[in-house]
């Protein structure tokens, strides 16, 4: 088996300062993801390109690391700042509420920055509060989201699609309703348990997206949204276990440290 030789490119990290990003602050509070302590610090570019850059990782996307809707734009003028003086990243995916009826004018605001690729919006939930990003299970067809996110097609920004398999047929429709607005499935579909009836529900949630051209799949070991993370668990959903599933010209890598994403991730690609 030879070695993977291609690009590497880190399609979804943060970076932060503690103080800027609410949720990382005293007390934690419960998250669908867990024992999150680890996180709870400061990490900076400069400890992020040391990380990567040993590991082959030539270029990054930022996507938000959700400062607050208030604050969007602070966010976005920080990470291009950083960009500007270290090369790092090299898009920046923006915070934007979709519905918001003042929107168009906040994604003028965000154009003004270079390094700007797209826009997340959380749209996942749950009857678990824990996991609830939007209001409710179908807020993406919504007619004051859609409004604002036909506004994505007008400003070249992508989509950042952060739903769980029982979203699948919701999540369908807005990808056929805007062919022209190009997608990208967070955390490979956000599978919550490795029990064999959520992974075929995950699977099926696949299936269902995989043909629609526009759409990229991005991937963070999947099942990162359920706390167990052994290696176990990870097995049920390697995609050297699901060759035909995870082989696709558009499909994303990302992973947590870091310092990790080319080691694991060249192994994976070797063995598609």
């Amino acid at each position: 088996m030879s070695a993977y030789t291609g690009l590497v490119i880190d399609t979804h990290h943060h970076i932060w300062l503690r103080k800027d990003v609410a949720w990382l602050a005293d007390p934690p509070i419960p998250r669908m993801f867990g024992d999150y302590f680890g996180i709870r610090r400061d990490y900076p570019v400069e400890e992020f390109i040391q990380e990567v850059m040993a590991v082959g990782v030539t270029k990054s996307v930022h996507v938000t690391a959700m400062w607050g809707p208030t604050r969007a734009l602070e966010e976005t003028r920080w990470l291009q700042a950083v960009a500007d003086k270290h090369g790092f990243p090299h898009g920046i995916v923006c915070n934007a509420n979709l519905a918001d009826p003042d929107v168009e004018s906040a994604l003028k605001a965000q154009k003004q920055f270079p390094n700007l690729r797209g826009v997340r919006q959380m749209l996942y939930w749950d009857k678990d509060r824990t996991r609830q990003g939007a209001p409710h299970i179908d807020f993406c067809n919504d007619r004051d989201f859609r409004r604002g996110f036909a506004l994505l097609e007008n400003y070249e920004l992508h989509f950042e699609l952060q739903v769980f398999a029982w979203q699948a047929a919701h999540a369908v429709e807005l990808i056929k309703a805007f062919p022209n607005v190009r997608m990208i499935l967070v955390h490979a579909g956000m599978l919550t348990e490795h029990t064999p009836q959520a992974i075929d529900q995950w699977r099926a949630a696949l299936t269902a997206m995989s043909g629609i051209s526009q759409l990229a799949c991005q991937d963070l070991w999947a099942g990162h949204v359920h706390e167990r993370s052994d290696l176990s668990a990870r097995a049920a959903v390697d995609p050297r276990r699901h060759p035909d599933f995870w082989r696709r010209p558009r499909h994303l890598w990302q992973q947590f440290p870091a310092g990790e994403v080319a080691r694991e991730l060249r192994g994976l690609l070797c063995a598609l």
